[in-house]
């Protein structure tokens, strides 16, 4: 070939020579013909010389595979249509980087696409990966690893089949807790390219039919990433309409085992500066409950001061043990406003603690509920049991004489003394730990010291019944000055101060709503948000508001009622039932 254009340009010359009438017309030619023939040489050159000579006489085919073995696009061209084949050209350039001896550190294992290319009866394929950079971004053959050069990344990424390659196209997944992904309905994505112009994702996987799946226990979904914005609607399978909210209190729902519901939801995330893709996703699909969780309680029949112990088992992860009580009907009028037994735990909200599937809460029976039945459902998920509980008369209890001064004792145990406590009470429920700190045994002051009277004793004051008051806690006498308190059990010191009717006191919070109140000290020597052992010293013995000698008053408050002392000292709460190991690493140091 190069022969004959060269015999073709000598004899244009010859002959231009021998004619003088056109001596300069070679210097008009020869520009001309040349700009004739290099493109045709170019192409020559191209095909006959590249050096991956894939083109040889043959048609070329390129197919491109995302991991997932899906196809995004394919192109068929003959040798002459090669030059104008975008995709052609990239995904056959791609190959021409420089072998390397092992794959780019940081990357992933996992290829983002698979070229296929066939020409004439050859097939070569290369698993390709593109990382945020073009030095960590690689081609493989087999066992040959080729990088890929700059130009080719830009052009790459920057191209309508790039898509796989930004982890970003791909908008944050909804999981259920077993692990399963649901597919949205719609979608509407948009990340940001190499280039920074923001593009529409098109290869989300969408699904048109109603997707099914089993939960039990609860209803427990997420996000891989959190959502701006997030709806739920539930309806049953009569239409009716029985949640609607955001996804967090999705949990709460409870139905019965085998029921059928329908979920839609919509999520949302804004459009920043700092963030490379945002946009909306909407979701419809049922859910088949399924019931595995149980319930079981420590009694069925108490008395005021007393409390019940809650449990549910086989709960699962992320689940919640939901408890409410049983709405009480009245036959007639005059019963709306009588104190029943069933209306004075409605005010009360168990603390459930979770741990290895198992989940513990308490349930106290404040001093003064009268005789009756309560009922209570605990659930969770589709998993339901209805409980009910008799509470008997309280006991009668000593009567203690009191030989302090009339006018201190009746300051004590006056209303705004009782208030006060109140107070301090309702300030430190929110900073109960929901998780249980306690360990084991708790310990008991009556190894050490000397009863002084015991939760529910009544009081003769100045030679007279004292029908309105009655002790709410333990008082302990010694003969020993400023004897130090040790704490019952591991807790974190909430709350620390002085009260008319508890002198110094400090209080220490044992999780699940319980917490013991060490009074009548004469020294404080501990800090709120102190983590106590069980033993270590928070204080000392000082003078009793209501006996001569020194001492203690142990007092037991549990959500926000107090309870009888006697009920954990020396014991261990969770007796024959797995122990509840507590929440995160953090609760107790």
């Amino acid at each position: 070939m190069f022969k004959d254009i060269k015999k073709f340009f000598a004899d244009f010359i010859n002959n231009m020579r021998q004619k003088r009438s056109f001596r300069y017309a070679p210097l008009i030619a020869i520009p001309c013909l040349l700009a004739i023939l290099i493109p045709t040489i170019l192409a020559v050159w191209h095909v006959y010389f590249k050096e991956d000579k894939l083109f040889d006489a043959h048609d070329v085919s390129v197919t491109l595979y995302n991991k997932e073995n899906k196809i995004l696009a394919t192109e068929t061209v003959t040798e002459s249509q090669v030059e104008g084949s975008f995709l052609v050209n990239l995904l056959t350039s791609l190959n021409a980087g420089n072998e390397l001896s092992t794959i780019p550190n940081n990357t992933s294992s996992e290829p983002n696409y698979r070229i296929f290319i066939d020409y004439g009866d050859n097939t070569v394929d290369y698993d390709c990966y593109f990382s945020s950079s073009p030095s960590t971004s690689y081609l493989s053959q087999g066992e040959k690893y080729f990088g890929v050069s700059e130009k080719h990344y830009e052009d790459f990424l920057n191209s309508g089949y790039s898509e796989a390659a930004y982890p970003e196209s791909t908008p944050p997944t909804l999981t259920t807790k077993q692990g399963d992904t649901i597919l949205p309905r719609n979608t509407y994505w948009h990340y940001k390219r190499h280039d920074g112009e923001m593009k529409r994702a098109s290869e989300i996987d969408t699904v048109s039919r109603t997707q099914r799946f089993e939960m039990s226990g609860s209803i427990s979904l997420g996000f891989s990433r959190l959502p701006d914005v997030c709806s739920v609607s539930v309806t049953d399978s009569d239409g009716v309409l029985i949640y609607e909210g955001d996804l967090d209190r999705l949990s709460y729902i409870t139905a019965t085992a085998g029921s059928l519901l329908h979920i839609d939801i919509t999520a949302s995330w804004a459009r920043r500066d700092e963030l490379s893709a945002y946009g909306f996703l909407d979701y419809s699909f049922d859910v088949v409950c399924k019931n595995y969780a149980s319930f079981d309680i420590s009694a069925s029949v108490v008395r005021p001061g007393e409390f019940i112990t809650l449990s549910g088992f086989d709960i699962e992860q992320g689940s919640k043990v939901i408890y409410s009580t049983v709405s009480e009907k009245s036959a007639v009028d005059e019963q709306i406003n009588e104190i029943t037994a069933q209306k004075v735990i409605e005010s009360i909200t168990p603390i459930f603690s979770y741990s290895d599937g198992n989940a513990h809460a308490f349930l106290p029976i404040p001093y003064g509920t009268p005789e009756g039945e309560i009922r209570f459902t605990l659930s969770s998920g589709a998993a339901t049991k209805e409980f009910s509980v008799t509470v008997l008369n309280f006991p009668e209890k000593n009567v203690i004489t009191l030989t302090k001064s009339k006018k201190v004792i009746n300051n004590a145990i006056s209303d705004a003394a009782l208030d006060d406590i109140k107070r301090v009470m309702t300030s430190i429920e929110p900073k109960n730990t929901s998780a249980a700190l306690f360990r084991g045994e708790f310990a008991s002051f009556d190894n050490e010291l000397t009863r002084g009277y015991s939760y529910g004793d009544r009081f003769i004051i100045g030679e007279e019944l004292n029908e309105n008051f009655s002790a709410f806690g333990v008082d302990y006498v010694t003969s020993l000055n400023d004897a130090n308190v040790g704490a019952l059990n591991i807790g974190r010191v909430i709350y620390t101060g002085y009260l008319l009717h508890l002198g110094n006191f400090v209080v220490v919070d044992h999780g699940m709503g319980l917490a013991t109140w060490y009074c009548h000290l004469s020294s404080i020597d501990c800090a709120t948000g102190d983590v106590l052992a069980k033993g270590e010293a928070l204080g000392k013995c000082g003078s009793s508001i209501f006996l001569e000698d020194s001492g203690v008053l142990l007092l037991c408050s549990l959500n926000g009622q107090f309870i009888d002392p006697d009920l954990i000292s020396g014991k261990e709460l969770f007796e024959n039932k797995t122990q509840v190991s507590g929440g995160n690493n953090n609760d107790v140091q």
